[in-house]
């Protein structure tokens, strides 16, 4: 269960923040790790040992026996269906906007610098798509070499004025068991952007957008810590196994990788989800299943669906956009978490968004369920 409401009267205490992480993280025997400073706040992550072992279970990479069914509908059931939850449940009026929310109001999508990127028509990954670099290991005999699917990465409060991203997923932590906890995969980053969440604004002191930042590793500590982190977790060493084979390396990516997002606009939770074609386990086509509806139905215990069929100008169906990578869009606007993820790092990616109008508590409680469903179905 989500904390209660006097928890978050302090969601943008930067600092209350990390002290409850250091709760979860002693009780788990898990240390929080220093990754840099950035803006006058040190950012931490939490990686579990069920992920960082070179051995784990995720060099294994066992096919189940029998895959569950894919949980898509057909837009036009899908919609209905959606429509009539939200026209029965969910009633709740939405609360006004603080007046601080309505002063950091210009900080939002709008003020922000976006940092220009280019692209390299020269990478390609394996659905044909070019931009960043992309990840494609070099085996012994010089060829490709799989990644392998193990784990979850999730990140929270790259957006400061997006509170329930932070609580949301530090109140899911809080709901762990110790054991379950070190049993879990995961790759976590509790906030992106302190500055922002203690500020209650979009961009990080110097105006620039994070999320729209992943090409610049190299002039931003905090992308380049983030990515330094991912690439040292996902590129284990195997020992050798007993017929004497020597030690080489296993590189992986997460099997799901879950970015927590809020939108002022938003009349109830919907998401993008980005998933590599006629990729998984073993090159198995029907590992590759879609998500988002069953992340939305976990999500539709506390708030509705959003029934947009447009969202930033973007067709979405039953709250679900299914996100073809526009290099030319973002090589005006700059490259978003996600599609770094995407390209590099990840078999399924989600960017989740919450309405910032409704009760935080309601929303906090959406991102809870959001997270257990796409580590359930990470881990399953």
């Amino acid at each position: 269960m989500p904390p209660t409401s006097a928890a978050h009267l302090r969601a943008h205490d930067y600092r209350y923040l990390i002290e409850r992480w250091r709760v979860v993280a002693k009780r788990a025997g898990i240390p929080l790790r220093r990754l840099v400073r950035a803006d006058g706040y040190d950012l931490y992550a939490l990686v579990t040992p069920a992920l960082s072992l070179p051995n784990g279970p995720g060099l294994t990479a066992a096919i189940p026996k029998t895959l569950p069914p894919c949980e898509v509908q057909p837009r036009s059931q899908a919609r209905s269906e959606v429509q009539l939850r939200n026209e029965g449940e969910n009633e709740e009026p939405r609360l006004e906007r603080s007046e601080r929310s309505r002063a950091s109001e210009p900080s939002r999508r709008r003020g922000c610098e976006r940092p220009r990127a280019t692209t390299d028509t020269k990478n390609q990954d394996s659905s044909g798509a070019r931009g960043l670099a992309v990840a494609s290991p070099q085996g012994a005999s010089g060829g490709e070499q799989q990644l392998i699917p193990f784990g979850v990465y999730v990140s929270a409060g790259i957006h400061g004025d997006e509170p329930a991203s932070t609580e949301g997923l530090l109140a899911w932590a809080e709901a762990q068991s110790p054991g379950r906890f070190r049993k879990l995969p995961l790759l976590l980053l509790p906030c992106l952007n302190p500055w922002g969440l203690v500020n209650n604004r979009r961009c990080t002191e110097t105006g620039l957008d994070l999320n729209r930042s992943f090409h610049l590793e190299k002039t931003l500590p905090i992308i380049g810590a983030v990515k330094a982190l991912v690439a040292r977790e996902m590129n284990r060493t195997r020992t050798g196994d007993r017929t004497g084979e020597p030690p080489r390396p296993r590189p992986r990516s997460f099997a799901a990788s879950l970015m927590l997002h809020e939108d002022y606009d938003g009349q109830g939770v919907y998401l993008y989800e980005v998933a590599r074609s006629n990729r998984g386990v073993n090159n198995r086509k029907d590992t590759t299943c879609p998500w988002g509806e069953a992340l939305l139905t976990a999500a539709r215990a506390h708030l509705p669906t959003d029934p947009r069929p447009k969202i930033d100008g973007r067709k979405v169906a039953a709250g679900v956009h299914r996100r073809r990578i526009d290099f030319k869009r973002f090589a005006k606007i700059g490259y978003p978490e996600a599609i770094w993820l995407h390209l590099e790092h990840s078999e399924r990616t989600f960017t989740v968004e919450t309405p910032s109008e409704f009760a935080i508590e309601q929303r906090v409680a959406a991102q809870v369920a959001m997270i257990e469903k796409t580590i359930e179905n990470a881990t399953a």
